[in-house]
């Protein structure tokens, strides 16, 4: 079974994502982060075997993960990618995947380097 973490938890996370992960048998979510501590109780009530973490660097740096999934807002998604990959996770995360050329160009150094698939999430399936 994959063992993955979502990092942010807004409504794209919890209605979007969330189901998504939870009807799958080969994938647990065992872990989660949001900065905003009021979105922890409906994280829990959904996921009550997952671990909360009150902030994404501590997630990458203790939760034992094969995967992060990153629902953060977008100016954020460059670094998170990066300390995911630097970490040796798989990434899915939300468009867009990065806002600066320089991130993206970092991203894909370290998904090369690593070996680690990153995928970015579109509302339009070959959109």
């Amino acid at each position: 079974m994959l063992r993955g973490a979502i990092i942010g938890l807004g409504n794209v996370a919890l209605e979007g994502h969330l189901p998504g992960w939870t009807r799958r048998d080969d994938v647990a979510i065992v872990a989660v982060s949001d900065t905003e501590g009021a979105r922890r109780q409906p994280a829990e009530a959904r996921l009550p075997a997952a671990r909360w973490y009150d902030s994404p660097d501590d997630l990458l740096a203790h939760a034992p993960l094969d995967f992060v999934d990153i629902c953060t807002p977008p100016a954020s998604h460059g670094l998170l990618v990066c300390r995911a990959l630097e970490r040796g996770l798989h990434v899915l995360c939300e468009k867009p995947l990065v806002v600066a050329p320089d991130d993206l160009t970092r991203v894909a150094r370290l998904a090369e380097e690593t070996r680690r698939v990153v995928h970015t999430v579109h509302n339009w399936h070959h959109a």
